[in-house]
């Protein structure tokens, strides 16, 4: 069991994948830029996100750096669907 739970990308992981901080990722759900998935891991609701979400948290990031302060996060986001 902890085998899968580890195989899973939760948002502690997908925020090391990403880059980012809890707080922002909390904000991206808030906002519907992601949405994760939430399935029960070891009797515990947790919110899991896929690889595609991963790459589209990154290409967020690398487009908001490329670009500081001359887009919003939701127009990286639009640009990038």
């Amino acid at each position: 069991m902890r085998a899968d739970f580890a195989a899973l990308i939760t948002r502690r992981r997908y925020c090391e994948l990403v880059g980012i901080h809890g707080t922002t990722l909390r904000k991206w759900e808030q906002r519907g830029l992601v949405r994760p998935e939430l399935v029960e891991v070891m009797n515990s609701p947790t919110r899991v996100f896929t690889e595609e979400d991963v790459d589209f948290g990154r290409r967020i990031i690398g487009l908001l750096r490329s670009r500081p302060g001359e887009i919003s996060i939701e127009e990286a986001a639009r640009a990038l669907r």
